[in-house]
Order: structure tokens, then sequence, then C-alpha cells
């Protein structure tokens, strides 16, 4: 890959202090198990009405309870919530284009971050579901902003229930502490709301030489009619402390100077095989133009479906199985909420321990001038190792 934060053997990083008491958990790697999940997971629909915009948002809620089963692969519908460890942080999450969060696509992240501590609330972007899709060209150009603003409406809701006293999520949501998170079309939601901003100038240009990879090339003038005069489009929430986006897509209109706009800690996951949102056109550049504490993490053998339940159905006899992909997808993810949402060093060190060494896996790191760190004490989690041109091996040796 071409790029010019290089390639870390993270095995010889010094830390300012030693992780210890650790157990194992199946892994070769013994760190890997340092962070378990520590509740039962409940679930619950509500459908929040945006009624400025007319927008009517079926919502997907997973939570610490203390009903259900330990370890459990679904959630508890209906669980009590569990008090005992509120307020947790919240997880906003965005499905991809024609997708929906109702239906389990995602089901394994949402319940593995759960069952750490965080709230996670996931709606269904109204118009571009699975079910309800609305493929016109004025629904189209219009989708690219509704996503970012339904997800501030979501936020909205989940914090007013969460001062309701007559509501499950009452007490339940830590308000200083809220990440965002996508796939797909909801990685490129993500960015938006972290603070990425489209240029309409970057997308003109962008279209000029690739009008055959974006659709919205030839909706720039609907575009443009959202926003008379506005060439900048700015929709992020400042209530976001940290983000995670995985194979998202728009780097076309974002570029550098737009991504340079993410002020909080980002991870950015790209697939090796992924033929949709390239990763040497999309999550590679967008990662090089970040100017926060940044992660990029690169599995070389996902395609672009690999981050759902269902992943690699597109083409069985080229890829890993699910349970492959999905372990290092989980590992890094609820390592970086639990560094960054909730400043839990002994979860986020497994960015140093334990990620890097994942079959297939590359991860890459900085921290940036976001006024936060890679880790809690002014370190880096990965920076700071010895670098090398070549790549990581397997088992985290250099090849």
């Amino acid at each position: 890959m071409a790029m010019t934060n290089k390639r870390l053997v993270v095995s010889v990083v010094i830390w300012l202090f030693l992780i210890s008491g650790c157990k194992g958990n199946g892994n070769p790697n013994p760190t890997c198990g340092n962070c378990p999940s520590a509740y039962h997971v409940g679930y619950q629909e509500l459908t929040f009405t945006d009624s400025t915009r007319g927008r009517s948002l079926r919502t997907a809620i997973w939570y610490p309870t203390v009903d259900g089963e330990e370890n459990a692969s679904r959630a508890f519908e209906g669980g009590t919530p569990n008090t005992a460890g509120q307020p947790y942080p919240l997880i906003l999450y965005s499905h991809g284009d024609h997708a929906r969060s109702t239906d389990g696509q995602t089901d394994y992240q949402k319940i593995a971050w759960a069952s750490r501590g965080f709230v996670v609330a996931a709606p269904d972007h109204q118009k571009n579901t699975s079910y309800d899709f609305d493929d016109s060209d004025a629904n189209r150009a219009a989708i690219q902003f509704d996503r970012p603003l339904d997800i501030r409406f979501v936020t909205d809701q989940m914090l007013l229930l969460n001062a309701d006293p007559s509501s499950f999520l009452h007490g339940m949501v830590d308000p200083e502490s809220i990440g965002m998170s996508g796939g797909s079309f909801g990685g490129h939601t993500t960015l938006m709301i972290s603070g990425a901003t489209p240029n309409l100038d970057h997308l003109a240009d962008y279209c000029q030489t690739n009008v055959d990879h974006w659709d919205i090339c030839a909706l720039q003038d609907q575009i443009q009619q959202l926003y008379p005069g506005q060439r900048i489009i700015d929709l992020s929430d400042p209530r976001m402390k940290a983000a995670l986006a995985q194979a998202p897509d728009g780097y076309g209109w974002f570029r550098e100077d737009g991504m340079a706009k993410i002020k909080i800690p980002i991870m950015i996951m790209g697939g090796g095989k992924d033929t949709v949102c390239p990763l040497d056109r999309q999550q590679e550049p967008m990662y090089e133009g970040i100017v926060s504490t940044k992660y990029l993490l690169v599995l070389r053998d996902a395609d672009h479906f690999a981050y759902g339940n269902g992943c690699c159905w597109w083409d069985w006899d080229t890829l890993p199985i699910c349970s492959s992909l999905h372990t290092p997808i989980v590992l890094a993810s609820t390592a970086f909420w639990m560094l960054h949402l909730k400043k839990n060093q002994v979860c986020g060190d497994m960015l140093r321990t334990c990620v890097p060494f994942q079959p297939g896996v590359e991860l890459f790191s900085a921290v940036g001038d976001d006024g936060g760190t890679a880790g809690i004490d002014g370190t880096a989690v990965i920076d700071g190792a010895v670098a090398t041109d070549g790549p990581l091996g397997s088992d985290g040796a250099v090849e």
C-alpha cells in the first residue's frame, strides 16, 4: 500500500505501564481476552418521528440488561435494563444503502458492544432501507444529507429518553460519551457526522473523470438545489466523541481538506478485496487526510460485505468464513470504544497487543492534533513502535 505511515511491528512497543494478570480466551495471544463481556444484552425497538422533516425512524436499541444469558448470540428482547453500571456510553449506528438495522444484519457487533457496557441505537433510514427504498433522483440526492440528520435527531431522542423517569432508558446514557459508527453508506454517514464536509466543487472535479464510479455524479444539480449557494456542507454533530467507519465511501467530495475537519478519534476499516469501495480509492486516502487521532484497520481478505452477519456470501470460494473476519472486527472495534469512550486502558491495550496479530490484519495508527490521545496517559497505542517497510505476517512478524 502506498501509505505515508509505515507498517508497524507492534511487539516491540514500550509503554509506561504493563498489563498483568490477563487470561486467554482461546486466542493464541492471551491479551485478546483482556476485555470479556460483562453484561447480558437487551433489545427493544422504538419509532421516532421527526415531524419537522416528515421522517419516521424505526430504531433498534441494544443495552445492558439483567435478563437473558451470558455470551448469548442473540439479545434478550424487552430485557430489564441493568442499572448497576449506568450511565453507559451511547453508540449511534448507521446501516448501509438499501439495508436496515431492525433485521439483524450486523447484530453481532452491536451485541458485542452492548455486552461491554454500551447502549447502541441504530435507526432505519426511511426511504433508504431494504423495505422502503426510493431510488428516484430527488431522494438519492436528499438521502445523502437526510442520513446524518436522522442520526442527529435520534441522538436527541435518546437523550430525551435518558432524562425521562418513565423511560426504560432513564439514566442509562452518558451524554458526555457518545460515539458514531456505520458501514458502507453508513460509514459515509459516520464521516459526515464526525466532521468530514462534502464539497460540491470537489464533487464536480471528481465526476469529470469518475462519472461511472459514483451515482451522485448525475445528481449535482439536485444536490445544489438542496443547499442553494453552499458549496461546502457541514452536518457534523459536536456531541460525538469518537467514530468508527467501516468500508466508507465519499472521498470524491471530502478530499483531504474535508477529512481534516474531523477533530475526534476515529477508526476506519477497509477490506483488501473490496471492489465496491476500494481501499486504495477510499479508506487509504481518507486515513491520510485525517489529522486527529486515527486508526486504519485493513482486513486483507475482506470484501465489502464482510461486516454483516452473512458476510462473504457473494463469493464463498475466494473469501474466508465469517467468523475469521468478524473476530478482528469485534476485537478492534471493542478496544477502540473502550479506550476512547470508556477510557478503559486495559481493554484499549488490545489495539497494541492483540489486534495487529490477528491473521490477515494490518493496523496503522497515529496520534493527532484533536487534543485527545491514543492512550489515556498521553502515549500512543501503536505510535512509537519500530517501523518497517515490509508487511506484517499473520503472526505479527515482518515478512
